[in-house]
C-alpha cells in the first residue's frame, strides 16, 4: 500500500531511493511549469524526480537506471514525437487521454475539456481513502477543487486563479501596482502596498478554500479534504483544518490508471 503521512505533513517522509532491482512503473506528469516523474514498485512509491523539461535522454536514464517496464504519460501540452516513440519502444506505455479507461465513473458533462491532472488527482485520492467522499484541492498554477463520491463517481468541481497568477494579474492589469512575490503573512491588514497585495492574494485564497470546504461539508458528511500542488504546503498549514497534504497525488492516480490498463 502507499504509505501515508500525518494530516498536516506532505509525503516527503515516505519517498525512498529506488535501489531494488525489480522492474518498476514510471508515471510522467507534464504540467505547465515542469514535469514530475515518479517511480513505483508494486504500490510503493520509490523515487521522484522533477524536470524543467523531460527529454529523451532523461527517459533513457530513468528506464535503464531503474529497470522501468511500464510507463504512463499525461501532459497538458503537446509532447515531442521523439519522446513518445522512445517510451513506446522501451516500455509498455499508456498515453492518458479522454479515451483511456479509468477505475472511476466520470460524470463530467464535457469530458473532452477536462484536465487530465484533475481526473488523476481524484483517482489518487480515492486510492488513498477508499469508500469516503473526498474534496481534492490542487493549489498549483490554477487552484482546482474536485469532488469524488464514496461510490467512485467524479462529478466535477471548480477552477480559480492560482497564487502566482493573481500576483501577476494585479501588476499587469493596473498602472501602479508592483509585481509582488509571496511572503510570509504576519497580519491580514497590510501596512504598505506590497503588504496589502501579499495579504490580499494569500488571505483571499485561504478564505476561498475555507468557503469551498464549508460548502462541501454541508452537503457531504463525512468529508475528507486532500490538498496537492506546488502551493499546497503554504496553505494547508494556515487553514487550521484537518487536511491531508499529498504532494504526489496526481502521480499516484496515474499509477492506478496504468495498473487498470496495463496490469
Amino acid at each position: 500500500m502507499y504509505s501515508l503521512s500525518n494530516m498536516e505533513f506532505p509525503f516527503e517522509n515516505f519517498i525512498l531511493q529506488a535501489t531494488s532491482p525489480a522492474a518498476m512503473d514510471m508515471t510522467i506528469d507534464i504540467g505547465n511549469s515542469n514535469t514530475k516523474v515518479v517511480l513505483f514498485e508494486n504500490d510503493m512509491l520509490k523515487l521522484r524526480k522533477v524536470f524543467k523539461e523531460f527529454r529523451v535522454a532523461d527517459a533513457r536514464m530513468m528506464i535503464k537506471s531503474y529497470k522501468v517496464s511500464k510507463t504512463i504519460l499525461s501532459s497538458v501540452k503537446a509532447v515531442p514525437r521523439t519522446l513518445t516513440n522512445y517510451l513506446a519502444a522501451s516500455t509498455r506505455i499508456v498515453i492518458f487521454n479522454q479515451s483511456t479507461a479509468i477505475p472511476v465513473k466520470n460524470k463530467y458533462k464535457s469530458p473532452s475539456t477536462l484536465g487530465r491532472d484533475r481526473l488523476a488527482s481524484v483517482i489518487g485520492a480515492r486510492k488513498l481513502f477508499p469508500g469516503i467522499d473526498i474534496l481534492v484541492i490542487d493549489a498549483g498554477t490554477c487552484i482546482k477543487y474536485d469532488f469524488i463520491s464514496r461510490r467512485g463517481d467524479y462529478s466535477g468541481g471548480s477552477i480559480s486563479p492560482g497564487m502566482d497568477m493573481r500576483f501577476k494579474a494585479l501588476h499587469q492589469f493596473t498602472d501602479q501596482l508592483p509585481l509582488v512575490k509571496a511572503d510570509a503573512l504576519t497580519d491580514f491588514i497590510g501596512q504598505s502596498t506590497r503588504d496589502a497585495i501579499n495579504t490580499g492574494v494569500q488571505t483571499g485564497i485561504l478564505l476561498e478554500m475555507e468557503g469551498f470546504i464549508r460548502l462541501y461539508r454541508k452537503r457531504y458528511k463525512p468529508l475528507r479534504v486532500v490538498m496537492t500542488g506546488g502551493d499546497a504546503l503554504r496553505f494547508a498549514g494556515q487553514l487550521n483544518l484537518p487536511i491531508f497534504a499529498a504532494s504526489d497525488l496526481v502521480n499516484i492516480g496515474l499509477h492506478e490508471i496504468l495498473k487498470y490498463n496495463a496490469g
